[in-house]
This record gives C-alpha cells, structure tokens and sequence, in this order.
C-alpha cells in the first residue's frame, strides 16, 4: 500500500524541447531543492521528521521524492516493505519508488491530518515515456522552525491502522488511537461472522453427505 499523491494530473514544466532558457519560470523542480531543511529526531515517539529552516511560501517546491525505482514484480518480492513506498508511472506504466535503503530527506516527512504540504506529480523530461516525478510543495506559509507535514493517504491508514495509530496531534485526527480500537473490533466483528459462516457452510455440507450415504443403504 503506497502512499498516495494529493494531484491526480502531473505538471508538465518546460524541458529541452523547448526554446526557453533555464532561466524560464516554468523550471522549478527539475532544479532540485532550494530550502534549506534539517531532519531531526521527535521527542514523542513519531521518530524522525523534517522542519523548516527558512520561512517557506504557500505554494514553493519542498523537494522530490526519491529512492529505488521498483517495477510490480519486484514490488512484491516478500524482503520488500511498504512503508516506505510511494506509487508513480513512466509513461502509462506503474512504478513503485521505495526510499527505504536509498533516498533523501523526503522520506522523514511525517504525516498528519492537517499537513501543510501536499504530494503532486511534475514531468520534464522531453522523451515520450516521462517519468512522474514526486514532488513535494507548500499548501501553506511554513514558518522557519515549523515541521512539515504531507498526508500519506487513505489506502496506507487503512492498511497501518490495525497496527498503528496517527500521532499527528490535530484535533481533526482521523486515525487516532479511539479510531485504531474501533477499526480492530470492526476486523475483529467481520472474522467471527466469517467463521461462523464457513461453519455453519461445513454443517450444512456434512448433513448433506451422510443424507446421500443413508439413501444410498
């Protein structure tokens, strides 16, 4: 389960097809990052996370998500782990880029149900097959100090909440620990009526069968 993009539709900036310069404005996150950030460890148990350390305007380029380029076979090779997945596509194909052993300091970004940034996906490259780039940007002004935050999307909770709940802190928490419980007893709920189903099904398949035997004597 990958973290989801907030933007359906790529970007499309300019490339060297075009007759611009480098100079053009239509050129942001092909030039890499330019806010200075730190990673730093939490001290209430969310682990590392990523702050500003310089005001950062709505709307700027954060950084490009990256890390192993994966294709569905190797996605699903049993040594792989998801949390640290995130889906993009060449072309009209899909792809998996796991920043687990290889990435930078995107992959620190916490999640929170109030994020100040959001996931959107910028093309520039001038081959027909161009590569979805996972950028991220500033939804609001992120003062110097202030930590930055995504949303990972509803597919990874609904795959994480039975083991984890959100710490994100936010009074509009939608995976809280109350959240987490209630999700467990709702698993826990449709197992039993799973398995009382799948036994009532073999009563049913046994009285069937000792029915054949006595009409068959």
């Amino acid at each position: 389960f990958a973290r989801e993009s907030s933007l359906e539709w790529p970007f499309v900036e300019c490339s060297a097809a075009c007759t611009c310069s480098l100079q053009c404005g239509n050129r942001v996150a092909q030039k890499g990052a330019t806010y200075p950030i730190e990673v730093f460890r939490t001290c209430d148990g969310r682990g590392w996370a990523v702050r500003a350390l310089r005001n950062i305007r709505k709307g700027a380029f954060i950084g490009e998500y990256t890390g192993e380029l994966l294709s569905d076979a190797e996605t699903a090779r049993p040594e792989r782990t998801d949390t640290y997945f995130f889906e993009t596509r060449v072309g009209e194909r899909l792809f998996t880029v796991d920043a687990r052993l290889y990435g930078n300091f995107t992959r620190f970004i916490n999640h929170s149900c109030r994020p100040n940034a959001t996931v959107g996906m910028v093309v520039w490259e001038a081959q027909l097959e161009q590569l979805n780039h996972i950028c991220i940007f500033a939804t609001e002004n992120i003062p110097k100090g202030k930590e930055i935050t995504i949303s990972y999307g509803q597919s990874w909770w609904d795959a994480k909440l039975p083991h984890f709940s959100c710490r994100c802190g936010q009074p509009n928490c939608q995976y809280s620990e109350d959240r987490r419980k209630t999700e467990l007893q709702r698993l826990a709920a449709e197992m039993a009526a799973d398995l009382q189903a799948r036994s009532a099904s073999a009563v049913s398949i046994s009285s069937s069968d000792e029915s054949d035997e006595k009409r068959s004597v």
